[in-house]
């Protein structure tokens, strides 16, 4: 099946459905009303979902249509490939003019551009309806930005890290960076941008004071700026401090078990240093809720479920696999790292028979049926056990491949086979026995066969990933548009499926693998 003019017509459908109403610039709405074939209209201060908007949620203000990159880069991603594979250069040119329109008009004055999980642009204004910058897990389209503009996207990635760094010696950082003060008035400039990365590191141990919330998942982003600044530029003190940032995160590993961590430091509320008797100004939650079955040992960032892993393996694994291919000797070494993390996760938390992954404490407690107290932020069931998740699957098996991991292999293997794929064959893609009439519709297990091709030329890897997508634009599709998971009467910017489907067709017509990070949200591609 040639999957490029479902494809061609889904990407020309949203073109005339969600461009703006008021033809004042290239901008594109996040999100359809299938029905209407129009922008939806929702009003201003909606608690964001991946798609834009959170149905059932408090609405409240004046209506806007919103307009945001963070929920459209798939969709951008997938005409980039689509003028690619056609000749049809249209394509591109919209996504260089959205880009441009972004520089021309939409900078704030830190340098950071108005996008993220805390902004609205509104195509009926083109006004930024937010105040706080923040990226998770979003691995922004640097390269294509690079190409548009390389001065002001240099400048966008060191005022990100500028913006969420609070203390440059010990890397405490903060998910969310301020762009307004209280009167709207601007916090910061572009002034100091060229010395962002020249502060000394300080090496601590685990579990130091820090003031931020220092999740994983906005690291992982600053991590990929930084690869992505280095490998535009060759700037290796930008390297140098993500390496810096991720080895916070390797500190706090178990050092027995090699389990990792989604945080860093110990946060607190009011408090010199913790005591026990202090639990109610700690500002862990886990130490405020489950100390009194664990200790003052437990901590949130060693609590390993279905959300944290997807972060640290999911989006932050292809992170330091894309660390590895460009990031000279520094990215290779993370990747290293990082390889033992994984291996060390798949080897403690996976159930071969039962195909889960258990809820671990990094000591390797298995917490599947551990019960919280029912007050605080962990009522119920903190880390149940979880199916496996097909981004974390596409990248344990990249790791398996750059390294010759057989348990992570192997895993694969077996989930892939309990997914009704069949088996994809000894480490490296040998003798696979795929099943063509598979009932998977799962698009990122259709791209890690897609890989698995590029690896061994076996094709039978596309056979089986085509019979997949088949199955995923069935399920997925109403008329020419890409359903949202979360509402079927909406379409949404961020459908993996139909890159996917192209990624299997260049693949079809020899064009050379396509970086990782170029579909890196297919890690739940914001549909899921």
């Amino acid at each position: 099946m040639d999957f490029i003019p479902v494809i061609k017509n889904y990407v020309d459908t949203v073109l005339q459905s969600a461009s703006d109403p008021n033809k004042k610039s290239p901008l594109l709405a996040d999100t359809i009303v299938i029905a209407e074939n129009a922008p939806l209209r929702q009003k201003s201060g909606v608690t964001k979902s991946a798609a834009g908007y959170s149905e059932g949620k408090e609405k409240t203000g004046y209506e806007i249509i919103s307009s945001n990159l963070v929920y459209q880069f798939q969709f951008l991603r997938t005409m980039l490939l689509l003028s690619r594979l056609t000749g049809d250069s249209s394509y591109e040119n919209r996504v260089r003019e959205i880009y441009q329109f972004h520089y021309d008009h939409l900078l704030m004055s830190s340098g950071r551009l108005v996008w993220g999980n805390h902004h609205d642009i509104d195509l009926l204004t083109l006004h930024d309806n937010g105040s706080v910058h923040e990226l998770k897990c979003n691995y922004p389209d640097y390269d294509t930005m690079f190409c548009v503009d390389a001065q002001k996207t240099e400048n966008a990635i060191r005022a990100f890290w500028r913006g969420h760094i609070l203390n440059w010696n010990t890397l405490d950082l903060s998910r969310h960076a301020e762009e307004y003060d209280a009167y709207g008035k601007p916090t910061s400039t572009t002034d100091g941008l060229e010395g962002v990365f020249d502060h000394p590191y300080y090496h601590l141990p685990p579990f130091f004071k820090v003031e931020g919330l220092t999740f994983y998942n906005t690291a992982s982003d600053l991590i990929y700026a930084s690869l992505k600044l280095y490998e535009h530029t060759g700037n290796e003190k930008a390297m140098e401090t993500a390496a810096h940032l991720y080895e916070r995160y390797l500190t706090h590993r178990h050092p027995r078990t090699q389990l990792d961590s989604y945080l860093f430091g110990l946060n607190f509320e009011n408090a010199d240093e913790f005591m026990p008797t202090q639990i109610e100004v700690c500002g862990d939650r886990a130490i405020q809720q489950m100390w009194i079955d664990f200790g003052p040992g437990i901590y949130e960032g060693h609590l390993l479920n279905e959300s944290t892993t997807n972060e640290i393996y999911g989006g932050g694994g292809q992170v330091m696999l894309l660390c590895n291919q460009w990031g000279g000797e520094i990215g290779k070494r993370m990747f290293e790292s990082f390889s033992i993390g994984a291996h060390a996760y798949v080897e403690h938390a996976y159930d071969f028979d039962r195909n889960l992954f258990r809820g671990l404490l990094s000591d390797g407690t298995d917490l599947s049926d551990y019960h919280a107290t029912n007050w605080g932020y962990f009522g119920g069931q903190p880390c149940p056990a979880f199916a496996p998740q097909s981004e974390q699957t596409l990248t344990y098996a990249l790791t398996a491949l750059q390294t010759e991991d057989s348990l992570m292999w192997n895993a694969v293997r077996n989930i892939l086979r309990n997914a009704d794929i069949g088996d994809i064959g000894a480490l490296g893609g040998r003798e696979p026995s795929l099943n063509d009439a598979t009932s998977n519709a799962d698009e990122t297990n259709a791209a890690l066969l897609v890989h698995l091709y590029y690896h061994s030329q076996n094709e039978k890897y596309l056979a089986a990933a085509e019979s997949i997508l088949k199955n995923a634009i069935a399920e997925q599709m109403e008329g020419n548009y890409f359903k949202l998971d979360s509402n079927p009467n909406y379409c949404g910017l961020s459908a993996a499926t139909p890159f996917v489907a192209l990624y299997l067709e260049a693949a079809k017509r020899g064009i050379a693998e396509i970086p990782v990070n170029i579909y890196h949200r297919i890690l739940s591609s914001w549909r899921r």
